[in-house]
């Protein structure tokens, strides 16, 4: 039985040049939320895993080109990972 606690932050950033104006979009966000899971490993190699929890989602987007803009959203979203592989 897996208990333990999540945190990740990701930062993403796309710029697209247009022929009248260049459009940039970036956003950076930091999730962090807690979990149960499950791990299974057959004799021969066989490995399942589960964890199913929440986390508070935190992301502030940035648009450029047609004006500037900054909407910082946070809300809570599930937490889900489902990992399946061979173990040696």
């Amino acid at each position: 039985m897996e208990v333990g606690v999540e945190g990740l932050y990701e930062y993403v950033k796309f710029d697209e040049p247009l022929p009248a104006t260049i459009l940039a979009v970036a956003a950076g966000g930091f999730t962090v939320g807690p979990f149960l899971g499950y791990k299974i490993a057959t004799g021969v190699g066989f490995t399942f895993e589960a964890q199913l929890g929440a986390r508070y989602l935190a992301i502030e987007p940035t648009t450029q080109g047609m004006g500037t803009a900054t909407i910082t959203e946070s809300k809570w979203l599930p937490l889900l990972h489902l990992n399946i592989g061979w173990s040696f």
